[in-house]
């Protein structure tokens, strides 16, 4: 493929990293509040102990997912071929959705179904008829929308 995703786009719009993400900045974020709320309250209502903790655990867990899908995601841009896909079915539940695609691979039919977070970026897929994958060539059931990350 000519193009490869830059970072900020894959994290922002891969179905994995981006709410890993979100749940660790919630994490961080409610952490921050109960460290600062005692203080400026003037009691101990809360320990903060415990929400340390989980977000201690929660930041590297969320670099590692983040790490891992910048990988593979570049990963299927780079060994990728792009193919057009006829959108069957679409559906989507709270922040996902969901299509049902036919396309052709090497002159056979394939039918595959994909989930991806919405963003600003992706929720145009549940209106549009046809959408460009690319396909990883030397492992074909590794597909990605193209345009959820370009």
């Amino acid at each position: 493929m000519d193009h490869t995703p830059g970072i900020p786009s894959i994290i922002l719009n891969d179905s994995w990293a981006a709410p890993a993400l979100g749940s660790s900045v919630f994490l961080v974020s409610i952490t921050l509040i109960v460290l600062l709320a005692n203080p400026i309250l003037g009691s101990k209502t809360v320990d903060p102990v415990n929400f340390i903790w989980m977000s201690g655990v929660s930041l590297p867990v969320t670099i590692a997912i983040a790490i891992h899908r910048i990988r593979y995601v570049r990963e299927i841009f780079e060994n990728g071929v792009t193919v057009q896909a006829r959108v069957v079915e679409t559906s989507h539940h709270k922040s996902n959705l969901r299509l049902k695609l036919r396309y052709t691979y090497l002159t056979q039919p394939e039918e595959k179904i994909v989930d991806q977070v919405i963003t600003g970026k992706t929720k145009g897929f549940l209106t549009q008829k046809e959408v460009t994958l690319v396909i990883d060539q030397r492992n074909p059931g590794r597909i990605l929308l193209r345009d959820a990350y370009l």
